[in-house]
């Protein structure tokens, strides 16, 4: 089953290499031109949204790592209006 690619706003995309899941920041628009990479383990069934640890590189893929132990990032879909919750699902704000 194929994975979405998701292009951000800017210059970052998110992808599942078929072992786990990339956020890249790019610069100057070009593929070639990796500034930081994060990697995610979920599992390839799903998308990472909501709270997860992500191990950061810099640079590139050989790069040495940032942050072993990894770092806690939330990715969300909900709407300004809206909490993300840990598991990356939405309630309405009051």
């Amino acid at each position: 089953m194929p994975r979405p690619h998701l292009h951000g706003l800017k210059n970052s995309h998110l992808f599942f290499d078929g072992h786990t899941w990339l956020l890249e920041s790019l610069s100057g628009g070009g593929n070639d031109s990796i500034k930081a990479i994060a990697l995610h383990d979920s599992p390839a069934d799903h998308l990472p949204l909501g709270r997860g640890s992500w191990t950061i590189n810099a640079g590139s893929y050989a790069c040495e790592t940032i942050s072993e132990d990894g770092l806690e990032l939330t990715l969300s879909t909900c709407l300004p209006e809206q909490f993300t919750c840990g598991d990356g699902s939405c309630i309405q704000l009051k």
